[in-house]
């Protein structure tokens, strides 16, 4: 970014009211498409100022920023200060990644869910260069970049459309993705309480190490993975970045089989999955292109018939060691039966982390089927799809929870094609 300060009175300035700053406002979904106008999408570009509503939760008690420790924000009103009457909500969560304690700048890496007006967009990746990942309203398949950084007082959001790249002097070759990637630094291992050395559900495995691709072209791989209930490796739930210098793609789900959920540059649009797993002193990633998304010759792309029920214990991660639910908690879950129309195959796994006063729930979750996967991300009651593979390769909209009783729970489901 090119600034480095903003001088800004909240208490003077007022954001411009939309029914978007209702809490949970339900009209930013795909429905609203009809309402689009031209300027929607640029009027996104620009810089997004508010007060740092944001919750640190120091999960190891050493009162200062370490690998490990949650950031999290509900509803944290912005404004474009580029073009004052679009205004906004950003909520979601952040991880404080350190390659070693004497770092002098922190890394965070954030799943992030921006509601202005008339649509939602999902980013992942590095606080300071997150991409889209998911979109909905006007917003559905656009590209674009959003740069970060936080104040004493006030976080700027720095947005800029990403054109997809052809330079195929930067741009990693087709053959590159054939065979497996390579990387040499084990993961860093945190864990959360007097547990001992054997994963807990909730402990992390952190990394923000070089990743190399068959041809030697190196990388950077970012992100976090979290243990399930079952605490296997090679199942924790994950959300990764492989970063070069000219583009990015993001990646959700267990580690197992992961999720393409979008990229940047030369990757906008590419699908398909990535297989992780632990090596000694490592880990290796293989890639699967969805080469053809069309779901035409797909039977169960109906099988929602807008509803579906999930059902299953959930596992608490106390972070904070309060003994009680609060800001910063998550609740795991992996080998959740899923139910819809007719069929009864599906499984979820996921985290839903607590964020600010009202205790909302952020949730990344996959839904996983013989004929497909479906990532969502966002708040419980109104998760955005990020991303799909199989039949549901290139899948846009939404699925909106409701609990129902004790382990169970239900989504409306709408579905964009």
């Amino acid at each position: 970014m090119s600034v480095d300060h903003f001088e800004y009175n909240f208490d003077t300035t007022s954001l411009y009211g939309n029914e978007n700053l209702d809490d949970l406002s339900p009209g930013n979904g795909d429905e609203n498409s009809e309402n689009c106008f031209p300027r929607d999408v640029p009027n996104l570009v620009g810089t997004w100022i508010g007060r740092d509503t944001s919750t640190k939760v120091d999960t190891n008690g050493d009162d200062r920023t370490s690998s490990g420790d949650i950031l999290v924000f509900e509803d944290s009103e912005t404004r474009n200060i580029d073009n004052p009457f679009i205004s906004g909500k950003l909520s979601g969560r952040c991880t404080v990644l350190l390659n070693s304690e004497t770092r002098i700048t922190d890394e965070y890496y954030c799943v992030t869910t921006f509601a202005p007006e008339n649509g939602i967009a999902v980013f992942s990746g590095d606080l300071r260069m997150m991409s889209v990942v998911g979109a909905t309203g006007c917003y559905t398949d656009i590209s674009a970049i959003i740069q970060g950084t936080m104040y004493d007082e006030v976080s700027a959001y720095t947005l800029t459309l990403d054109e997809p790249s052809t330079d195929s002097t930067t741009c990693i070759p087709d053959s590159e993705f054939s065979d497996t990637w390579q990387q040499f630094t084990a993961f860093r291992y945190i864990s959360y309480g007097d547990r001992g050395n054997m994963a807990k559900p909730g402990d992390k495995l952190l990394v923000n190490d070089k990743v190399y691709t068959p041809g030697g072209i190196q990388g950077q791989v970012k992100g976090e993975c979290i243990f399930l209930p079952k605490a296997v490796r090679n199942e924790e739930f994950c959300t990764l970045s492989f970063e070069f210098s000219s583009a990015t793609i993001s990646v959700i789900g267990q580690f197992k089989s992961m999720v393409i959920t979008g990229g940047s540059g030369c990757y906008h649009g590419i699908r398909g999955t990535v297989t992780g797993s632990h090596v000694q002193n490592g880990a290796q990633y293989s890639f699967v292109l969805d080469k053809d998304n069309s779901t035409d010759l797909c039977t169960t792309i109906g099988r929602f018939d807008n509803r579906l029920t999930e059902s299953g214990p959930d596992t608490f991660f106390d972070a904070d060691l309060s003994g009680a639910p609060s800001t910063g908690d998550s609740f795991l879950f992996d080998n959740h039966p899923v139910l819809t129309s007719n069929f009864t195959d599906g499984i979820a796994a996921g985290v839903c982390h607590l964020l600010g006063p009202s205790m909302h729930a952020y949730c990344t979750s996959v839904y996983s089927f013989d004929e497909g996967s479906i990532v969502t991300a966002g708040y419980f009651e109104y998760m955005t799809i990020v991303g799909g593979t199989g039949c549901y390769s290139g899948v846009n909209g939404q699925f909106r929870g409701r609990d129902e009783e004790a382990r169970s729970f239900s989504y409306e489901v709408t579905l964009f094609l």
